[in-house]
């Protein structure tokens, strides 16, 4: 038998509870999103900078071949380029110093741009062959 003041407390109770799960449903939707933009801009970071590294790869290719000091490409990810500065010419001792440039920007939803650098030298020893010395490297986004 029913009491005369419990009437709608099932009802009540249900609301309350569909409430409860309501709220924490778009709390997990929220959470989600914010991981989903924070993993589209990891992947950005990481591709342009692997981007920027293929535009010094291409310097380097310059350098060995000594063509126009400015490769520039395009693909489905973004685009990049790489040019030298020096590597040519002769200086005291033998040491010819060059800088590698590679610069990259990302396609998609999040763009981001890098940079890579690379500072060395190539150093003629006499013989045939020359030694390239990679002196250090700047990475920036």
């Amino acid at each position: 038998m029913r009491r005369r003041g419990q009437r709608g407390i099932a009802l009540i109770a249900a609301i309350v509870l569909a409430m409860l799960y309501f709220g924490l449903i778009q709390l997990l939707l929220i959470d989600s999103q914010r991981d989903l933009r924070e993993a589209q801009r990891f992947r950005s970071r990481v591709t342009a900078l692997t981007l920027a590294e293929n535009g010094v790869e291409l310097a380097a290719v310059d350098l060995v071949n000594r063509s126009g000091g400015f490769v520039d490409e395009e693909d489905w990810q973004g685009t990049y380029s790489g040019r030298r500065q020096g590597g040519s010419g002769s200086t005291a001792a033998n040491i010819q110093p060059f800088l590698l440039i590679g610069e990259a920007e990302t396609k998609g939803t999040v763009k981001v741009r890098s940079k890579v650098q690379v500072f060395g030298e190539i150093v003629d020893e006499g013989t045939a062959l020359k030694r390239v010395k990679i002196n250090y490297t700047m990475h920036s986004q």
